[in-house]
């Protein structure tokens, strides 16, 4: 039904994983963080593809997020995320879509990650922020396909790290 349904009560509906997504423009939403300053925010753009390599197509700050520090979304040329659901429930063989990660420059955890960047003070830290940043958003969608003894390892890491005085 949604695939046919191109409008509700006179306004257009649009798919939420396009890339392209065009929101109409709101009051501005009142946050008490600042966006992470554009030469922080591109060195953790360049770290996040060189930790993630080929399993995200691109990496680039969101323009939609509020509250999340990240999302998902299909490239273009991307099949329709209903129906990766389904054929990942239908298909044995089935690989999960390479898909592009946009980064909400205003979340504290994306800023975080960024200052630590600049600073020199990433280590093992913020690169498992950035793999498990991106297996939550797979295991959202529903296409997760990693190792769940991997991501547990990986939580207790940076639950252990939270816990240090």
């Amino acid at each position: 039904m949604t695939a046919m349904l191109r409008e509700y009560s006179g306004k257009p509906l649009q798919n939420v994983d396009d890339a392209n997504l065009d929101l109409p423009k709101d009051a501005p939403a009142d946050t008490d963080q600042e966006a992470t300053p554009q030469a922080e925010f591109d060195q953790l753009v360049a770290h996040v593809k060189q930790v993630l390599g080929d399993r995200v197509k691109d990496v680039r700050a969101a323009q939609t997020l509020v509250d999340s520090p990240a999302r998902l979304v299909s490239a273009d040329d991307g099949m329709d995320r209903d129906l990766q659901m389904f054929r990942r429930l239908t298909e044995e063989s089935f690989t999960a879509p390479v898909k592009i990660l946009e980064l909400n420059r205003s979340h504290p955890m994306i800023s975080e990650m960024a200052q630590r960047i600049a600073g020199n003070r990433e280590g093992d830290l913020v690169d498992a922020s950035i793999e498990q940043l991106l297996d939550n958003l797979l295991l959202m969608e529903g296409i997760y396909q990693g190792s769940v003894a991997d991501m547990v390892d990986r939580i207790q890491k940076l639950m252990t790290a939270a816990l240090r005085p």
